[in-house]
């Protein structure tokens, strides 16, 4: 299909005058006279506004780029082979003429590049005098790529299919009901996804990111806003540097989640997690696969765990409560607190927990062959006997300096070491 270029000056206002198109009052080149009716124009409140529509009749599956633009960006897909953009201007004056000036200067042409127009360019001039505001509103195939390079604007996207690539300085960008591969970027605004297949990448100066029902690999990152995802399915690498990171319900195989101080709170994953703050809390629940997590200073409290789980607290305190795998906990001063570790299926053939001066609570049961080995720090024998409780017959021996505490056969099939200057508490469940 051949282009067939328009361009339909929209009427705003009842201002009409005949002082000729802006290529004859302007020194326009002759061939671009079609593409610079002259806008008829509305004046309000010591402003002149008006509106020129591009139309561009084009073929599927092509590119459109937007280059250049200063104003708020709305994009929606249609089943039309069209393009058509809407471009408002609003300029700070009081003179006509000096409004059609500045209107000249930053409106923009849509012209197709390529011999087979597999592309088509948005080229906004450079930004006139007293211009107040530019917005665009955008329908294209829905079948098309797209790129975007946009000063400042928000960009809103709805019902797109094919690449996508949005830049902006500093606004906001959405983007819903979309397939194919992603690319967003802003300086400081947020990013808010909705319903999207395909590969994801979206990155902000500070601002916050929110999806929801996406499926596909997801890449986001930001500088210090908040991250929140519902319901998607796909791998995700996850980072903010300092935000909290929210996360329910993901279907994938790995989750890579990490903030510089912020709390991470996930529920109902399927898939490996690495988890990882630099002071906040962390809250886990319903995972299928293994775990890792680490904290410099907020507390740990994972409930739910199919698989093995790694924790790391500098200071705050670990709770594990329900875990089909083997467990592997350290803090510096802080407690440590196990309930119901069945060690069905660990990947691992042993469970530690150390703290340096936090008290340790182990509950397990189990059908296979278990031994424990506790140790209570800088204590002999006959002030440890007293720190270690529960229910198994422990055998006490002293060395180097410590009490070590024994349960279970030589030959076991797991292995549960505790070590600490607290106290030690084992409870072992009916099999």
């Amino acid at each position: 299909m051949s282009p067939k270029p328009t361009i339909v000056t929209l009427l705003i206002g009842l201002f009409l005058t005949g002082q000729g198109t802006l290529a004859a009052q302007y020194g326009l080149e002759e061939s671009t006279a079609l593409d610079l009716q002259e806008p008829e124009l509305r004046k309000f409140h010591g402003q002149y506004q008006g509106v020129i529509v591009h139309r561009l009749e084009v073929d599927p599956r092509a590119t459109l780029i937007m280059k250049s633009l200063r104003g708020d960006i709305v994009l929606l897909g249609t089943d039309v082979h069209r393009i058509v953009i809407e471009e408002k201007i609003t300029v700070r004056t009081r003179h006509r003429d000096r409004a059609l000036e500045s209107i000249a200067r930053v409106r923009g042409m849509l012209t197709p590049r390529g011999d087979n127009q597999e592309a088509y360019v948005f080229q906004v001039g450079r930004s006139g005098r007293d211009i107040h505001f530019v917005d665009y509103k955008v329908k294209l195939p829905r079948v098309f790529n797209l790129i975007i390079q946009s000063y400042g604007g928000d960009i809103d996207m709805t019902d797109l299919q094919g690449d996508l690539e949005a830049k902006t300085g500093g606004g906001d960008i959405a983007l819903s009901k979309s397939s194919g591969k992603v690319m967003l970027k802003t300086g400081g605004g947020d990013i808010d996804l909705f319903q999207l297949e395909g590969q994801v990448n979206v990155v902000t100066g500070g601002g916050d990111i929110k999806g929801r029902t996406i499926a596909g690999m997801i890449g986001a990152h930001t500088g210090g806003g908040d991250i929140e995802f519902w319901d998607c399915k796909g791998n995700m690498d996850l980072t903010t540097g300092g935000g909290d990171i929210e996360i329910e319900g993901l279907d994938g195989a790995e989750l890579e989640a990490r903030t510089g101080g912020g709390d991470i709170d996930i529920t109902d994953i399927n898939a490996q997690v690495n988890l990882m703050t630099g002071g906040g809390d962390i809250t886990v629940q319903s995972i299928n696969g293994s775990i890792e997590v680490a904290t410099s200073g907020g507390d740990v409290d994972l409930q739910g765990i199919s698989g093995d789980a790694v924790i790391y607290s500098a200071a705050g305190d670990i709770s594990v409560q329900g875990i089909d795998g083997a467990v592997r906990a350290r803090n510096n001063s802080g407690d440590i607190w196990i309930e119901d570790m069945t060690l069905e299926k660990p990947g691992r053939d042993g469970s530690t927990f150390t703290t340096s001066y936090g008290d340790i609570r182990v509950g397990f049961s189990t059908t296979k062959s278990v031994a424990v080995i506790a140790t209570i720090l800088g204590y002999t024998p006959r002030y440890a006997v007293d720190r270690i409780h529960g229910n198994l017959d422990f055998t006490y021996r002293h060395e180097n300096g410590h009490t070590v505490a024994t349960f279970g056969p030589d030959e076991s099939v797991h292995t549960i070491t505790i070590e600490t200057r607290g106290e030690i508490e084992i409870i072992k469940g009916d099999d």
